[in-house]
């Protein structure tokens, strides 16, 4: 037994609830959400909840027992199409910032496009409610390496949320005179630059005002490297980083 003044009581405790959480599954994490909970949040009943998202019990009484699980499921497509949504939204400013590209040297347009397209996803007027879908993407995240179907929602999702910036990424490849470097697709160029935009949108969930001239120079910096000038070289990192 620890003496509960121990320095390390909190860290053992604190420990013991990040394993719980590791092997919680979607219903552990919904228990929240009970069928009363939902019905009066969305003008239904408790019977009507537990129809939707139940199943008979194991008494064989033929009753509907609440199924978190399926809810989980149901929010996670939710929230994913409104993900897909809001890029799609966003593919108007990329693809005028695309069209500019040759005569906007100082890429401004192009950083505009990037902060705009992030708006929806972040708290606050412009993205209430993609913001509180944005938790129920994390929530995705965090039980997907143990449910295949939430897993298959958020490939998915990705898959046609980048689709969303091919035809933008055509668009800046004929305004810029280049084209994929071989070896490189506009899918995997997408898919990098949603990876970065991702990571940097985490970032202002907690750091709102988190610069983003790094991001937005990585941007173009990816471009530049999965591209090349139409029928020239294309650059080569690894040689630029060792001086070849």
């Amino acid at each position: 037994m620890h003496d509960p003044a121990s320095p390390t009581a909190r860290d053992e405790i604190a420990t013991a609830a990040i394993r719980l959480i590791g092997d919680a599954d979607a219903g552990d994490l919904l228990r929240a959400l009970t069928p009363e909970r939902l019905a009066q949040a969305s003008d239904r009943s408790a019977s009507s909840v537990r129809y939707h998202f139940g199943g008979d019990d194991s008494s064989g009484s033929g009753t509907y027992a609440f199924q978190r699980r399926d809810l989980a499921l149901a929010i996670l497509a939710v929230a994913a199409a409104a993900r897909v949504a809001a890029a799609e939204e966003a593919t108007a400013g990329y693809h005028a910032a695309a069209l500019g590209l040759r005569d906007d040297v100082d890429m401004q347009g192009l950083y505009a496009a990037i902060a705009d397209g992030l708006l929806p996803f972040l708290p606050g007027p412009a993205g209430a409610q993609a913001a509180a879908q944005e938790r129920v993407h994390h929530l995705g995240l965090a039980i997907c390496d143990t449910d295949a179907s939430a897993a298959r929602l958020l490939r998915e999702a990705r898959e046609q949320q980048v689709a969303t910036f091919v035809p933008a990424t055509h668009a800046a490849l004929l305004a810029t005179d280049r084209e994929m470097v071989p070896g490189r697709t506009v899918e995997e160029l997408g898919d990098t630059v949603c990876a970065l935009l991702d990571g940097h949108l985490q970032r202002l969930r907690y750091d709102p005002g988190a610069p983003s001239d790094g991001v937005n120079a990585a941007v173009v910096s990816i471009f530049a490297t999965f591209t090349r000038p139409r029928g020239g070289e294309g650059f080569d990192p690894v040689g630029a980083i060792r001086g070849d």
